[in-house]
């Protein structure tokens, strides 16, 4: 082999191992990104609820912002595996998802963190913030309800809590006032009438 085919021959070799490498930094960037995501429903998960909110939580601490912690539960969900199966289980859970994520905004953060619970950061907020989207939430859930055709509804328990830069609390704290005041809902002492539309359906 001539010196000229090995130049060659060593220039293969390289431009083979720097796409190896690109490939392999696609596919790990991908498998990093799918470790943040709930497979079912196609939302954040968990881990990546927290690593995201954190940083709007320390920009709130330093004075630079807003937001709100919004926490769901899909009411009688039990009942729609326990009558109808697992199948249409996943598909109100996606259903719950996609109403859920109609509603919010590119800038915020959505996430299921669990069976049949979901978490959102609303961004930038200002007074009666929280209760517009509530409203929008459950309009929208409604809406699905009227036209998807199924036997079953999709309603959510919902609870919310600002940020408050007078306490500067922790994001854990907030996420438990949201998560109290969510059941403060399911028990039904902040739930308005006309947000149990549909309640006596199979659900």
């Amino acid at each position: 082999m001539t010196q000229e085919e090995l130049l060659e021959e060593f220039s293969r070799m390289n431009n083979e191992l720097i796409n190896t490498k690109r490939e392999l930094l696609r596919l790990n960037r991908e498998l990093e990104e799918s470790s943040r995501i709930d497979p079912l429903t196609g939302l954040r998960n968990r881990r990546s609820f927290d690593e995201l909110a954190d940083q709007h939580h320390k920009v709130a601490a330093r004075g630079g912002g807003s937001f709100a912690v919004l926490y769901f539960d899909l009411d009688d969900f039990k009942s729609v595996n326990d009558r109808f199966g697992h199948a249409e289980g996943d598909a109100a859970l996606k259903a719950a998802a996609g109403i859920l994520a109609s509603c919010f905004r590119a800038g915020d953060i959505l996430a299921r963190i669990g069976g049949d619970e979901f978490i959102a950061l609303q961004a930038n907020t200002k007074p009666g913030s929280v209760d517009t989207l509530t409203g929008r939430i459950r309009a929208a859930a409604r809406n699905w309800n009227e036209t998807s055709g199924k036997l079953w509804s999709i309603r959510f328990s919902i609870g919310g809590a600002e940020f408050d830069t007078a306490t500067c609390e922790s994001l854990a704290e907030l996420i438990d006032r949201a998560d109290e005041a969510m059941y403060r809902d399911k028990r039904g002492k902040s739930r308005k009438p006309d947000e149990l539309d549909g309640a006596d359906r199979p659900g």
